[in-house]
Formats: C-alpha cells, structure tokens, sequence
C-alpha cells in the first residue's frame, strides 16, 4: 500500500471526527460544554500532541544516527578497497589480474547494494548471493589462481 493510500484513509477518518463531534456537540449536556470543560480538552490535546512531537523527533534522530553509521561503514570500506588497490598496484604486472578480480568484486558489490533499475533489496535477488557464494567458494579452493 502505498503513502498517498494511507494518507487518503487518514484524511478520511480525521474529517469524519470532525464532522461526528459537529453532530454530538448539540446532542452533549451543557456541563460538557462549558469552557473548563473546554479547557481541560485542550490541555489533553496539547499534551498528546507534545508527547507526539517528542516520540517523532526521537524515532527521526535514531534514524539520522544509523544513517551516520552506516555511511561511515561505506567509506570506510571504500578507503580501504582504494588503499588495497594502490597495494596492489606497487606489486606491478604480477597482481594485475588480482586487481582486475577487485575492480569485478567491487563493481558486482556495487550493483547489488544499489541496483541501477530498482530491482529492488538484496533478498529479492537470491542471485547474487549465489554470485557471492561461489566467489567465496573459489577464493577457499585455490586463492592463488590469479595470479597464475
């Protein structure tokens, strides 16, 4: 379901209370009408509306915090996929087809993280686990295959 659906129903109930209260309002006794009875409403509300506001600013600042950390994960890897690169590179033509499997791990990494066509999360797409998988089972059964 989407966001503009659950907005719509939202929408739809809030305006129907108003419209209900409207209508009870004539129906109410005068004790209930009066205006501490009215002050005493607004008080709850503001209260309620209060306790929302923090609730949210503390489910936004936990969601800020992960963000955070999980972008900091992200370049740390990268710095360190960059400073293995440039290890490589000391090592000359010998580790060449080391750093071509690098570029290839990397960029199939990339793709399954952040698919270009919106294909959706990572579990939608058991191939690339499989991918992974076998990668991992080559690395375990001969890890100096590249570089004969």
């Amino acid at each position: 379901m989407s966001a503009t659906f659950f907005g719509l129903i939202v929408f739809v109930c809030s305006f129907g209370g108003a419209l209900l209260g409207m209508r009870l309002q004539a129906q109410l006794p005068e004790h209930h009408v009066e205006a501490a009875s009215q002050d005493t409403v607004k008080l709850a509300i503001g209260l309620i509306a209060t306790m929302t506001a923090l609730v949210l600013g503390l489910v936004t600042a936990s969601a800020k915090s992960s963000f955070d950390s999980v972008e900091q994960a992200v370049k740390q890897i990268a710095v360190d996929v960059i400073a293995l690169d440039r290890l490589l590179v000391r090592y000359g033509p010998p580790a060449q087809p080391i750093r071509a499997e690098l570029v290839e791990l990397v960029k199939a990494r990339v793709a399954d993280v952040w698919p270009a066509h919106g294909t959706g999360s990572i579990s939608s797409r058991p191939h690339a686990q499989q991918r992974r998988d076998a990668r991992r089972a080559h690395c375990r059964r001969d890890p100096c295959a590249a570089t004969e």
